[in-house]
Parts: structure tokens; sequence; C-alpha cells
């Protein structure tokens, strides 16, 4: 059935409905089926049938321009979506807080975390000291490369909200190498504020690892073996990195060396 003819079905219907609530008002029809009754009575229906008759030809206007596009469905032409409003506010502040993580200011990233939980950057104790971990990111040269949020689910303790990211580290980018992607920081956010925010690196599985912390960690062997000691406190193995700021002069020192020679074709 096309549009036009729907509409004209439609208005001859509510039409009817329409003149029959306008008979209703005839009182002498009233009288004569409600014999008895009271003259306010009988004022009250023809109030009733006047009003009846109003909304009906009212409706006949209103679903009329429905359907033929006049008057904007739910969430068209930027009307309200009742989940929309908080949805949009938590997408936009993790969105903001990923393009802010990524240019390592720690003065501009600290305001968008207080008062929130945070698993960016735990040391071998369980404690987080993200700001260290970015100063270490940036010292060997690193990248943050922001990619989609989107909404996981709601709840009254808020919106949880997942962001992708790739990443370059230990001037990876200088060699060719990666960018590596799959990682993701996790939001709980309410009322645009973050209650808590998680980093899950893949470096296990997107080719970190055998692409880039291992043949460093090769070549540190070979090369700087007592530096290997400085860098990685539970050397040989390299789980966990220096980051006090003694470390991270030498992590600068030594992966702008290591760039530079695999860039020249070395190991």
């Amino acid at each position: 059935m096309t549009t036009p003819e729907l509409e004209r079905r439609l208005v001859a219907v509510l039409q009817r409905h329409a003149e029959e609530a306008m008979n209703q008002t005839d009182t002498e029809h009233q009288f004569q089926k409600l014999a008895g009754a009271t003259v306010r009575q009988k004022r009250n229906r023809r109030r009733a049938g006047a009003v009846a008759a109003m909304v009906a030809v009212a409706a006949v206007i209103v679903l009329v321009a429905w359907f033929s596009g006049q008057v904007p469905r739910a969430g068209e032409d930027g009307s309200p979506d009742p989940a929309g409003p908080e949805r949009v506010s938590a997408v936009d502040s993790a969105e903001a807080f990923v393009e802010t993580y990524a240019t390592f200011d720690q003065a501009r990233i600290a305001p968008l975390l207080d008062g929130a939980e945070i698993a960016l950057w735990t040391d071998m104790y369980g404690d987080d000291h993200w700001q260290r971990g970015l100063g270490w990111r940036k010292a060997v040269g690193g990248q943050i490369l922001p990619g989609d949020c989107a909404v996981l689910w709601r709840s009254p303790a808020g919106t949880e909200v997942s962001c992708t990211y790739d990443f370059h580290e230990l001037h990876s980018d200088q060699y060719g190498v990666g960018p590596f992607g799959d990682n993701t920081l996790t939001f709980t956010i309410k009322d645009g504020q973050i209650l808590e925010v998680t980093d899950k690196t893949a470096v296990s599985t997107n080719g970190y690892w055998p692409d880039v912390w291992d043949p460093f960690a090769a070549w540190l062997k070979r090369n700087h073996p007592d530096e290997a000691k400085r860098l990685y406190p539970t050397w040989p193995d390299t789980l966990y990195v220096n980051d006090t700021p003694r470390g991270l002069r030498l992590w600068r020192q030594l992966s702008q060396e290591y760039a530079d020679q695999r860039s020249a074709g070395g190991p």
C-alpha cells in the first residue's frame, strides 16, 4: 500500500470517528436515550462530546503529518534519543582521554583521572604508576595511536566504554616495524567523569614481542650485558622495566642506539 493511499484511508477512518463523536453531542437524542438525566449531566456530555471531536480531528492532523514525514520521528533530525546523551557523553569522555593520553602530557592527563581507579602501568607489587609508565614510553620513542571507542554496556554504576589503540615502542617506527594493534583502554564513566580505567596491551599476540621486545633484549645481552641488568630489575626476565629517572636516562640512550643500528641494517 502506498503512503498516499494509507493516508487517505487513515483520514477516512478518523473522520468517521470524529463524526460519531460529534453526533454524541445531540442533546435531544441523549435526552430520549437517558430520560430523567439532569440538565447538568446533558451539558457535561455535550462538553465531553465536543472535546472528543476536537481530539479526533487533532489526531487526524498529527498522524497524517507523521506519515507524510512532516513530523520527525524519534532520533531523526537531531531529535533526542533517550539513551543518546549518556552514550555520547561517555564516548566523548573516553575519546578525549585517549587523545590526551597519547600526548604524554601528564599535567593535562592528571585532572581527567582525579578520583579514578587506575590500572595503566602496574608494577610487580600490583601498584599503578601511570606517570612513570608514560615517562618510560616517551623515553623509548613510544607513540600511542588512538582508534575507535564504543559502549560495551550500561548500568546504574556507569557506562562501560572500550577504546582501541595501536602503538610504537623502542623507536619501532624508525626502522619500519609496527604499529602494533589490538590494545584496549577500558573505562567506567558516569556523568562524563572517569571512575575506572584499565589498559590491556596485546604484546603477546600482536607481534610486538617477537618483532621488537625480544630482539632488543638479545641485542642488549650481546652488546651491553652490564647495562641490561640496570634496565630490567629482574634480568634476564624482561617483564618489568626500570622506570626510575636514572633508568629512564639509560633507556633513552640505549633504545636510540638500538634503533639507529637496526635502521642501518644491523640486528
